[in-house]
């Protein structure tokens, strides 16, 4: 499985339009081709880009190929493109449209790593499976295929972590046995980590290093802050806490540098495919 994270520094305003463009002219092309609308996540506040005002909005779009070479089938303007030549104009023009609202974007390609996906795995009572009766009182929202629906909102973190090379495994193995559990504890719901193929510069980190991408659903920002171990607004029991920094103390110190983007998840389709070939009509 292929994952593209793709940022967009859009106009001030227009992230309606974007959306808009995506989901009614791009997005049914692209489907069309095979790949996979997986998210569509709106920054509550933009990071900054060298070619973007600081008024700029941001938004996050997650899609899912087979591997590389279905990626590049599905780029109109690629001559590995591989649907109906009319599809390629219509998304081709599609797109341009929809890149004149954006000052700047840029791609991260990724593996999508097994992860923790759906219903809560753990609990405080010996790490069982969750039940509503011994849940928080942050009642958690569903996902579907690792994805949170469009009306479930919340809160979505999405962080990168650049890492020591070479360290994914550790890394995994950390967030696994001692953090996941602690968060998923508290309601929060992991919805995908995933492996860069090659990271973004950061201007802290020197040498070689990995980057991971992870994505964590949140009823809102009280119920994020709940969560952090290290901190006084921490909800769960000391055990749990305790259990946690075990964790996050080692995965911390192979951590190079990191960076969270809050985001909104927005009305988008997923799940599908909703369009293909011989049924999409001009």
């Amino acid at each position: 499985m292929h994952v593209a994270m793709r940022r967009f520094w859009l106009r001030p305003g227009s992230f309606d339009e974007f959306e808009r463009l995506s989901r009614e002219r791009i997005w049914p092309n692209a489907e069309s081709a095979g790949l996979r609308i997986r998210a569509l996540l709106r920054a509550q506040e933009a990071h900054p880009h060298p070619d973007a005002p600081a008024e700029a909005e941001m938004a996050v779009l997650f899609t899912q190929y087979v591997d590389r070479a279905h990626l590049r089938a599905t780029r109109s303007p690629s001559d590995d493109w591989r649907g109906p030549e009319r599809l390629r104009r219509r998304n081709w023009d599609s797109i341009q449209e929809r890149q004149a609202l954006c000052y700047a974007s840029d791609a991260t390609h990724m593996e999508r790593c097994p992860v923790s996906v759906g219903e809560p795995r753990w609990s405080y009572g010996g790490w069982q499976p969750s039940t509503a009766s011994n849940m928080p009182d942050h009642a958690p929202h569903p996902t579907v295929d690792g994805v949170v629906p469009d009306e479930s909102g919340g809160l979505i973190v999405l962080r990168r972590f650049w890492i020591e090379r070479g360290g994914f495994a550790e890394f995994e193995r950390l967030s696994v046995d001692y953090i996941w559990p602690a968060i998923e504890a508290l309601g929060a719901r992991i919805i995908g980590l995933y492996r860069a193929e090659t990271p973004h510069p950061h201007p802290s980190v020197e040498g070689e290093c990995d980057m991971v991408v992870l994505m964590t659903h949140y009823t809102g920002h009280p119920h994020w802050l709940s969560t952090r171990a290290g901190q006084d607004s921490w909800r769960g029991p000391d055990a749990v806490r305790q259990h946690m920094l075990a964790g996050t103390r080692p995965r911390h110190a192979m951590t190079l540098a990191t960076e969270a983007t809050f985001t909104s998840p927005c009305r988008v389709p997923i799940g599908g495919p909703f369009f293909v070939f011989q049924h999409d009509q001009d």
